[in-house]
């Protein structure tokens, strides 16, 4: 039996690694035990990716809807604006 173990971005050092399958074979053969909790980093990193565009997309419709606010309701004219202009 041979563990496979995800050591990828993680402390070294006992206890720090997660195990991930346990193989009948030397490098495989029949899965023993296949940890059901496992998420992989790739996975990880892509729901982070995703999380980030949609902040950006959000970013981008409220500054379009602020300009179209802004575009249909225009500020008056300020009457003291000149006044101190010389």
């Amino acid at each position: 039996m041979s563990p496979c173990w995800n050591t990828e971005n993680r402390p070294r050092g006992p206890g720090k690694m997660t195990l991930i399958e346990i193989f009948g074979g030397s490098f495989g053969g029949p899965t023993l035990y296949e940890n059901p909790f496992y998420v992989a980093p790739n996975q990880i990193r892509s729901l982070e990716k995703k999380q980030k565009a949609g902040k950006y997309t959000k970013k981008v419709k409220a500054k379009t809807r602020r300009k179209m606010h802004q575009l249909s309701n225009p500020l008056e004219v300020d009457e003291f604006a000149d006044m101190w202009k010389e």
